[in-house]
């Protein structure tokens, strides 16, 4: 072994140490917070995630929160991009909860309880996909002639095609791919890790050794290494991602299908007696101890008791049973099951988040949060993933410099990278 093997080696081995130590090493307030709160001071907040890319993206916010003090619990799911997040509000606000997303690269939006949704959440799904689209539009277009200089014409320094491939990998990387990066470096920041992270360490690596190629062939040529540019295997990692995450989020965003329907259930107005005047307002501005009348064929607007009148509502939507059940005076009604036959007047008695409905659509939207105790230890599992594959692409450097055939720093970077790459299971949006 010669002086650089070793110099190479003992470098490899300081750089896995302090990997093992920045990701893994006490942190300060890296405490989980679970401490019991005085009574009464218990609050809970659900959140629209933005963002997210793969679980690992779902499991460093889930770190970060566990971090911040006056944080209880944590229920989140990456399928529904939503999280439920117990907390003390006397150690934490809600907008502090969504700063600590923020500092990561990602976007926390509280959810209007009322409505079951954050605001704006359509008009931000079809931004999302329209910016992927985008981006992946132009990508594919420069990705193409990069793969044909780069494989098909075998373009190596000082032919102006490197040049043209180092100008349109780097537009793939850092414009369309901005995003990565950005959520690479936020997790860096905070000593967490994702796999962007992965996806930024490999890529990067290929582009800043192609660039050095690039600019500095002789250096190369002088040490015998043939100075092969790999532009085009960065910009198609890029481009093969973005069409992944493309494909995951036009999915995803038919993940919350099933409570739309639930909430288009209710009706939008109902009917109600003030100052002797029947006048329809907002479901929403209906008042518990209203009196409301709903004709035949309507939908009951919230829950009561029925005051005057008699019918039969159908009540399948909530107990199954598909013969409408006979309704009398004193008799309690559910919202958004369907008035059959009579009509009558109820005083409402729960409105907005205390309906029977709401309470449903909260509960399953719990039961989507929720994880399995498998879940749980998967994402144990997950958290010494990316440092473990970082840790193992730097071994694999090492020992292809060291044992490699030549030219050694060639495959040793190439081996690097593809360590990093096939290791990233997001690589091809799975």
């Amino acid at each position: 072994m010669t002086a650089s093997d070793y110099g190479v080696a003992i470098a490899g081995a300081a750089l896995i140490a302090f990997l093992i130590w920045f990701f893994f090493g006490k942190k300060a307030g890296s405490e989980t917070v679970v401490e019991a709160a005085s009574a009464g001071s218990v609050d809970q907040v659900e959140l629209a995630l933005g963002g997210l890319h793969c679980p690992s993206c779902l499991l460093a916010i889930e770190r970060m929160w566990k971090r911040t003090e006056g944080v209880l619990d944590i229920n989140a799911n990456f399928d529904t991009m939503r999280a439920i997040v117990t907390y003390d509000p006397s150690k934490v606000s809600v907008e502090k909860i969504a700063a600590q997303v923020e500092k990561l690269g990602y976007t926390a939006t509280p959810i209007i309880e009322e409505s079951g949704e954050p605001e704006g959440s359509a008009q931000s799904a079809e931004e999302e996909l329209r910016y992927l689209q985008i981006r992946l539009i132009v990508s594919i277009i420069l990705t193409i002639p990069v793969a044909i200089f780069g494989m098909a014409l075998d373009a190596m320094p000082p032919s102006p095609m490197v040049y043209a491939e180092f100008v349109l990998t780097g537009i793939v990387l850092f414009w369309a791919g901005g995003r990565i990066f950005k959520s690479a470096w936020g997790s860096i920041k905070n000593r967490a890790s994702d796999m962007n992270v992965l996806i930024a360490v490999g890529t990067l690596a290929a582009y800043i050794y192609s660039t050095a190629v690039t600019f500095f062939p002789w250096v190369f040529r002088g040490s015998g290494i043939a100075p092969h540019v790999y532009f085009e295997t960065a910009a198609v990692i890029i481009t093969l991602i973005l069409i992944g995450r493309l494909l995951e989020t036009r999915a995803r965003s038919h993940t919350s299908d099933a409570i739309k329907r639930l909430l288009g259930l209710q009706p939008r107005t109902a009917r109600v007696i003030r100052d002797g005047q029947e006048i329809d307002v907002p479901v929403d501005e209906v008042k518990v101890g209203d009196i409301v009348r709903v004709r035949p064929g309507e939908k009951i607007p919230v829950d009561g008791t029925i005051e005057d009148g008699s019918s039969t509502v159908d009540e399948s939507m909530i107990t199954g049973e598909s013969i409408p059940a006979e309704k009398q005076p004193g008799d309690e009604v559910i919202g958004a099951t369907i008035n059959r036959t009579g009509s009558f007047t109820f005083k409402a008695t729960k409105v907005g988040k205390d309906t029977m409905l709401a309470q449903i659509v909260k509960m399953v939207r719990q039961a989507q949060a929720s994880k399995a105790p498998i879940q749980r230890m998967a994402d144990v599992v997950a958290s010494y993933f990316v440092p473990t594959v970082i840790s193992i692409a730097i071994a694999t450097f090492v020992v292809w410099f060291i044992f490699g055939p030549s030219p050694v720093l060639t495959f040793a970077v190439l081996s690097f990278v593809a360590v990093l790459i096939i290791a990233c299971p997001c690589a091809l949006g799975l």
